[in-house]
């Protein structure tokens, strides 16, 4: 039978806007997950002056290349983080408490956890309880990959707020699960099914337009299993669901609208938007029935807590074709044209507003029996 491993990959200190690579190349296990564990120590000042998500700042960004192939890029980690909330539903770890004014060694911790497969959670024994499962093999990196390696960059030391001052003590340390086979074990006890392939792009805005009145042509190939639209405007980019006005997903070629949030200038995409997100939410373990401290929180306190401004998403494998493994991948765009899926949108306001779009995308791992002849 296949072992189940966990492995220290490496610790690197803060060293302010470098840039710092950890390998993970000829690992003789499928890496299932990988999860990042960030120990900050942050200073402030009189005034902290606390950015919207600051502790997703402190790395600017992170990508994950294999074989020289980059399968999970993130210009953001706040995108990274955005994508998580969903994909891991209620595994998804949450975030600390900003530090307040004068803080000093205001010591927090905080995950980014890249469970690569579709299926974070399992049904446990006889008992039926649900738990996390990192070794997932529905998605994975397979073993003894060579010129493989995770990248990243430190923020700015003021990169959480205008107060504060990242501290030299501040690392992370990342950490691999991996499936690695015992003698005689069979290729399906230890491949990945699939190989993930994550990133997200920034289309411009720099104007109003009108609904439907802007579009972006979906990266055809592969299985995409899920889409999330994050938004930011104003001063220092907080999350904001006043940008755009209209989001459409549409097949061109079978002329099919597959998501439609508002469609008219009368309708606020940012209320149907939001109520999206949280129905999503609330239907996958949401709200949380208390705060960090263990206090009971009221149903508006709990409600108030899914609010993930300026956050859609897109689980588009609950719309895919259940036959050939769109349940799991979502939907199948090997035999799609270029620009055959679309994302129809509108703005609302283009002043400081940036719109980010997140692809989540799985290939089919030809080593895996089981895709033979897919």
């Amino acid at each position: 039978m296949a072992l189940r491993r966990i492995e220290t990959l490496g610790r690197v200190k803060y060293e302010a806007g470098t840039s710092k690579v950890v390998d993970i190349s000829n690992k003789p296990y499928t890496i299932t997950s990988i999860v990042a564990a960030v120990r900050a120590v942050v200073d402030t000042g009189a005034a902290a002056g606390t950015y919207n998500d600051p502790w997703d700042r402190l790395i600017s960004s992170m990508t994950i290349t294999v074989a020289g192939k980059t399968i999970v890029s993130y210009t953001d980690m706040r995108v990274a983080y955005a994508q998580q909330l969903a994909h891991l539903d209620v595994l998804a770890p949450k975030r600390p408490n900003p530090p307040g004014n004068s803080a000093v060694d205001y010591a927090r911790q905080f995950l980014y956890v890249f469970h690569f497969g579709v299926s974070p959670l399992r049904i446990r024994g006889q008992a039926g309880s649900i738990e996390g499962y990192p070794w997932d093999l529905t998605a994975g990196i397979p073993p003894n990959r060579t010129n493989a390696y995770i990248q990243f960059t430190w923020g700015a030391a003021n990169a959480g707020g205008s107060g504060w001052t990242t501290d030299a003590a501040t690392e992370v340390e990342f950490y691999a699960f991996g499936v690695q086979p015992e003698t005689g074990d069979p290729p399906d006890a230890y491949l990945p099914r699939a190989i993930p392939f994550w990133f997200h792009e920034t289309p411009s805005i720099s104007a109003t337009v009108q609904p439907r009145g802007a579009s972006i042509n979906v990266p055809n190939g592969m299985f995409l299993r899920s889409v999330q639209l994050l938004t930011y405007r104003g001063a220092n980019n907080p999350r904001d669901n006043e940008v755009l006005n209209s989001v459409v997903l549409r097949d061109d070629f079978r002329n099919i609208e597959l998501v439609t949030i508002a469609s008219s200038d009368d309708w606020k995409v940012a209320e149907s938007a939001e109520l999206m997100t949280q129905l999503y939410f609330l239907g996958n373990g949401w709200p949380p029935t208390m705060d960090p401290g263990g206090t009971a929180l009221d149903n508006a306190e709990a409600i108030a807590q899914t609010r993930h401004e300026g956050l859609i998403h897109l689980p588009l494998y609950l719309f895919a074709s259940k036959g050939n493994l769109g349940d799991l991948y979502g939907f199948d765009l090997r035999g799609a044209h270029v620009g055959q899926l679309k994302i129809y949108y509108g703005v609302k306001t283009a002043t400081n507003a940036t719109l980010n779009v997140i692809y989540q995308k799985y290939d089919l791992n030809p080593e895996h029996p089981a895709n033979a002849g897919l």
